[in-house]
């Protein structure tokens, strides 16, 4: 996702992903042009994580109404509020004054690609051929959108 709105096709892809069990979720990035333009505005005084958490409460309740009311089961679906500036500056390990819901976004990842792995490691298993060697529990799990952002 890279508007602030959904687009019919972004809603449609998601629920047949939902329907056939295939991991999505929803990013959208540029949040701290948001920001911007809210310092720009005079809405805040400056971007700093105290900032950047009440936009992300904001921008939480209105993603979800949104969300629920295009289709019910869309609320399964993870999303994560981001700036692509703080993600690059956590991937390359510089300083950044505040973050978004970038930790959760790669946490996330990170997760869907070990469940998956051990999903192929398990087919590897069934077969008698030799797989990876991640043997991760798997576990379904609901992400708060905007728990670890303090």
């Amino acid at each position: 996702m890279t508007e602030a709105s959904l687009s019919e096709n972004e809603l449609n892809f998601a629920l047949e992903a939902l329907r056939n069990n295939i991991p999505i979720c929803f990013i959208r990035p540029k949040c701290d042009l948001d920001m911007e333009d809210r310092l720009d505005d005079e809405q805040i005084k400056e971007i700093n994580q105290r900032t950047v958490v009440e936009f992300l409460q904001e921008i939480n309740d209105k993603f979800l109404r949104e969300l629920v009311s295009k289709n019910e089961a869309l609320k399964k679906v993870p999303y994560f509020f981001i700036s692509n500036k703080v993600l690059y500056n956590i991937v390359t390990k510089k300083p950044t004054p505040y973050r978004f819901m970038e930790n959760r976004l790669l946490d996330h990842l990170i997760n869907t690609i070990k469940n998956q792995r051990h999903i192929i490691d398990a087919c590897y298993e069934d077969y008698g051929l030799e797989g990876g060697d991640i043997r991760q529990e798997s576990g379904e799990s609901v992400i708060n959108p905007l728990e670890d952002v303090n």
